[in-house]
């Protein structure tokens, strides 16, 4: 599928199956219902989802921001690679939570000025553009000036 008809599909999707932090991020950033999916290792009992972290945080925030239980609970089992063929029914279906996804949690913990990752990357890139300072050192700043 060429890119331009691949980008309309994934904005226009009922549902999006996201599977890393590109495409979560950009299924966050359009709203709307996704499923987040990144991959297991190990069998039986020692079967675990790869780089949890991710879905962790996020199932983390979303709860806090009041989503639906049933919803966290179907994003969480299919980040784990359990109950695949019912969430996605449910999902697919607008059943329970799913029927009024809700939004992406706010971003939290940074100063003002720094609440949009895509702004912050465009400013970091001019500056680094434009001030002859190293790369490193600019990431520092930015880092230090985001957390005020």
């Amino acid at each position: 599928m060429a890119a331009p008809a691949w980008r309309s599909a994934f904005r226009h999707a009922a549902v999006r199956i996201v599977t890393g932090s590109r495409s979560l991020l950009e299924a966050l950033e359009l709203g709307g219902p996704f499923l987040y999916f990144n991959g297991v290792l190990g069998n039986g009992r020692q079967r675990r989802r790869h780089r949890p972290e991710k879905i962790v945080q996020l199932l983390a925030l979303a709860r806090s921001a009041g989503w639906p239980t049933d919803l966290l609970s179907d994003l969480r089992a299919f980040s784990a690679g359990r109950r695949v063929a019912e969430v996605v029914v449910r999902a697919a279906n607008a059943e329970g939570g799913w029927r009024r996804f809700p939004p992406a949690p706010a971003p939290s913990g940074f100063a003002p000025g720094f609440e949009s990752g895509g702004a912050v990357l465009v400013e970091l890139a001019r500056r680094f553009a434009s001030s002859g300072k190293p790369a490193s050192r600019l990431v520092a700043e930015t880092r230090r000036a985001s957390h005020r």
